[in-house]
This record gives C-alpha cells, sequence and structure tokens, in this order.
C-alpha cells in the first residue's frame, strides 16, 4: 500500500514539515502525537490532528481499494 503525506487533510506547511522531518505514512502512525510534537516542535493537539489525518487517508485508501475489486 503506498501512501503519500500530500493525501492528509492537513494545512500545506504540516505536509512539507512533516516531509522535511523524513516522515512518511508509516512513521507518523507509528510515532504517535507526543513524537511528532517533538520532532517538529508543534502543539501536541496539532500531532494529535496530524495522526488523525493519517489514520483517516489510511481507512479511506483502504476503503477504496476494497470497493475497486
Amino acid at each position: 500500500m503506498y501512501l503519500h503525506i500530500h493525501i492528509f487533510e492537513i494545512a500545506d506547511g504540516l505536509k512539507d514539515a512533516l516531509i522535511h522531518a523524513d516522515f512518511n505514512i508509516t512513521s507518523v502512525l507509528k510515532s504517535g502525537p507526543g513524537e511528532i510534537a517533538l520532532i517538529l516542535g508543534i502543539d501536541l493537539y496539532v500531532a494529535q490532528i496530524i495522526c488523525h489525518a493519517a489514520n483517516k487517508a489510511v481507512k479511506f485508501n483502504s476503503f477504496t481499494q476494497t470497493t475497486r475489486q
């Protein structure tokens, strides 16, 4: 399954920050909000929004792959 940070429904600046910090969707899901907040230097609440967007992207992608088959 290939998903990219750009499909997250978050601000472009946050997407850019994630990419510049070498995050990918897998590392976002594994890291969790606390680690993301620490690495990016952002509020925990914003990191939680990022994690929520990652989970939503994965679920949506799984749903669309299932309906295409």
